[in-house]
């Protein structure tokens, strides 16, 4: 379409007062400031066409309730757009959209958005908040938040950025793994961690034993981190089904009998078997009974 076509139908539809008007199509870069004439305009269609920002003209024209950019050129959605208030369509699919302002989420009225084939990763917690919104639309957006597996159901996408934009409260919380072979100690270092007094002869875990551990933290006053131990057997019969529970974000603590030499604690075994299942976690090796001899690992 030829700039002076446009203006035409720009002028006559400004002077009849048109509430519906069609440009899709036309292999558009731009638009004339003319535009801003059609203060009546309900419905623009600006689908299809060449576009690479969304014409500020359209800031202007607040009677809006449906307005078509999919299939454009389009990298960002300017903040403004937020203004128009009586939108309740708004069409920006097949476009390049890296992210979105969180003005988008004053837009109330809104029962419509189709955001899909994209370049989003995340979008603002404040579209959450749109109170009308039925239809959010997210195919082929390479989507870290929300979860890509809630894009489908636009109920379950709302709900997440209404968790995530609520006040958060820092949690210590960890996962505390004991392992090593049977009767070397595991259940009353747990013990002792936990103040309890000694028992000799204490039977040996068969299984797995699931407690807590609360401890102060070691520099915030006032303060306390909870630690879910896992005790587990390490009988061999144990072996196979304990390596189902060896997963990453988890703290190990590795136990042996210095008594019977690290040899006999089959260290490097469990070292493997850690390092197989969850090789990112830390490990610490503690040595029981040390009172009685020196804990010495070969290098």
């Amino acid at each position: 379409m030829t700039e002076k076509k446009l203006l035409e139908i720009i002028d006559r539809a400004a002077k009849e007062g048109w509430r519906g008007l069609d440009l899709s199509k036309n292999q558009l870069t731009s638009l004339p400031p003319e535009l801003e004439r059609l203060t009546n305009l309900k419905d623009l269609d600006l689908s299809n066409n060449q576009l690479t920002s969304v014409p500020p003209q359209l800031l202007n024209l607040t009677n809006l309730k449906e307005i078509y950019l999919s299939n454009n050129q389009l990298t960002t959605v300017p903040p403004e757009l937020g203004k128009l208030t009586k939108l309740t369509g708004l069409h920006l699919s097949n476009n390049k959209i890296n992210s979105l302002p969180a003005d988008l989420g004053k837009l109330t009225n809104l029962r419509w958005l189709d955001l899909s084939k994209n370049n989003l990763v995340s979008l603002p917690v404040e579209i959450g908040w749109m109170p009308n919104l039925k239809i959010l639309i997210l195919i082929g957006n390479p989507l870290k938040s929300p979860l890509p597996e809630l894009s489908g159901a636009t109920w379950a996408v709302l709900a997440y950025l209404r968790e995530q934009s609520k006040p958060r409260k820092q949690q210590w919380l960890s996962k505390l793994l004991l392992v090593g072979e049977g009767g070397v100690g595991k259940t009353s270092l747990l013990r002792a961690l936990r103040g309890e007094k000694f028992i000799e002869g204490l039977e040996t875990t068969h299984g797995i034993g699931v407690e807590k551990l609360i401890l102060k933290h070691p520099k915030e006053t006032g303060v306390t981190m909870e630690l879910n131990t896992w005790d587990f057997g390490g009988q061999q019969i144990y072996h196979a089904t304990h390596q189902f529970f060896l997963t990453n974000r988890a703290l190990f603590v590795l136990v042996w009998d210095a008594r019977h030499g690290w040899e006999a604690g089959k260290l490097y075994e469990w070292l493997d078997r850690i390092q197989a299942k969850a090789p990112e976690s830390p490990v610490m090796i503690v040595a029981a009974h040390i009172d009685e001899r020196d804990a010495d690992i070969y290098h």
